[in-house]
């Protein structure tokens, strides 16, 4: 087991969608400009102006492909939006963003990925959504949900990790002491993440450390509260399987960014 002692603070999703949408409301505006640019709307130059956490949800209908005899089917399916956030751009457009916030052991429901593009469509120019008139969808989450659910995940607009968010919003840093998180309870009910899975969400932190602000392999390790004694392990993690994710309409390897000294050549 590696030695970083587990944070006594839980994080559930209802806590990350929160620190989310007061991320983007309330702090620096350079944290939206960020997360917009990772989405369609990267050169939007966005000013903030609407936003709801509170799992807004509708019924909505659904083309699908029967999986017996091939012929396409409606169906009608609820669903919710985890974090909507409408900003304004340069232009005076007003467009959204739906994020779908899931956790290490999250998973997801029956083409639940294929809805939120349906809702969104649905919700244009409605008032009480925000009334937007272009929207995208992003699916937030941690690099290891990413790595396993990677099909899944370029069926949205963008995706954007859990760690690199955690370098602006310290409540996604799972190491981070953050007052009132969580009751031990993850999204769908099962306990905390093993240590496996700790060791893996660490790693990927690292990482992302490394790629937001050009530092060395100690340096990330001590931003997140890591032992550096445990880096060859984490490195060893990364340079497992990468995993690859759809960003403007090319696939990325998120390894791939991984500063020469902290990776075999």
């Amino acid at each position: 087991m590696l030695s970083n002692p587990e944070s006594p603070h839980r994080r559930t999703e209802k806590d990350l969608d929160q620190a989310l949408e007061k991320a983007l409301r309330d702090d620096d505006a350079s944290f939206l400009r960020w997360f917009v640019s990772k989405t369609k709307f990267k050169d939007a130059e966005p000013e903030y102006a609407w936003s709801r956490s509170d799992h807004p949800w509708c019924e909505v209908e659904l083309n699908v492909e029967n999986p017996e005899t091939g012929d396409p089917e409606m169906l009608k399916r609820q669903g919710e939006t985890d974090v909507l956030v409408v900003f304004r751009t340069a232009g005076g457009r007003r467009v959204a963003l739906h994020v779908e916030n899931k956790l290490a052991s999250g998973r997801f429901t029956k083409h639940q990925p294929e809805l939120y593009a349906v809702r969104a469509e649905k919700w244009l120019g409605e008032e009480k959504y925000g009334c937007y008139t272009d929207w995208d969808t992003v699916l937030l989450a941690p690099l290891s949900f990413l790595k396993k659910h990677s099909k899944e995940a370029q069926k949205f607009g963008a995706a954007i990790s859990h760690e690199e968010v955690a370098q602006y919003v310290p409540a996604f840093n799972p190491h981070s002491p953050f007052p009132n998180f969580g009751d031990g309870i993850t999204e769908d009910g099962e306990d905390d993440e093993t240590p496996e899975q700790a060791a893996v969400a660490d790693a990927y932190g690292m990482q992302a450390a490394m790629n937001i602000s050009g530092c060395s392999v100690e340096e990330a390790c001590r931003q997140l509260g890591l032992n550096p004694e445990d880096a060859p392990r984490y490195i060893e993690i990364l340079n497992g399987p990468l995993i690859e994710r759809k960003t403007s309409g090319h696939l990325t390897s998120l390894n791939a960014r991984m500063p020469r000294n902290s990776r075999d050549d």
